[in-house]
């Protein structure tokens, strides 16, 4: 069985496949949570004015989806997801941090505190959105997903984000 890297000399560093490939993951990340961010910011935000319409949800979900008693489900559902693609992917490991922003956000209880601080000021934000209602219930139900996912996270790569 020969060893990986044997072929090479010693001191020759990472091969430039594995530079390429780091730089693709690093690419995906960052595509990832960018359109995360925005799709959540765009749904959290957008004026409300009972005409909005997703045309890729079917029919019977989407009234499902709509009613006002349904709203905790949407909440938890949606920051959740986002808070899993942050905590997976908000942090490059194979990065050394530049800078105190990135080295604090490095650690997932960072990012955790980040995630809810991010939910009360949608919450305050939605207050002046027409056909948007602020609500603290809508701020519990966010806080439940987060939590659910930083614990699902955590429980995964315990090692992940320190």
């Amino acid at each position: 069985m020969i060893a990986p890297g044997a072929g090479r000399p010693p001191g020759s560093g990472p091969r430039k496949n594995d530079r390429v490939i780091r730089r693709h993951r690093r690419t995906f990340r960052r595509a990832l949570l960018a359109i995360t961010t925005i799709v959540i910011a765009y749904l959290a935000l957008m004026p409300n004015y009972g005409q909005v319409r997703f045309r890729i949800v079917p029919l019977p979900l989407y009234r499902w989806l709509a009613a006002p008693e349904h709203d905790w489900f949407v909440n938890i559902v949606a920051f959740g997801f986002f808070a899993a693609v942050v905590f997976l992917f908000g942090s490059d490991p194979e990065r050394p941090t530049g800078n105190l922003l990135s080295a604090i956000l490095a650690h997932r209880i960072a990012r955790l505190v980040a995630l809810l601080a991010l939910v009360c000021a949608i919450e305050i934000l939605q207050k002046w959105i027409p056909g948007r209602i602020s609500s603290m219930e809508d701020v519990c139900t966010g806080w439940s997903g987060i939590f659910g996912a930083w614990l699902l996270c955590t429980l995964i790569d315990p090692q992940g984000g320190k």
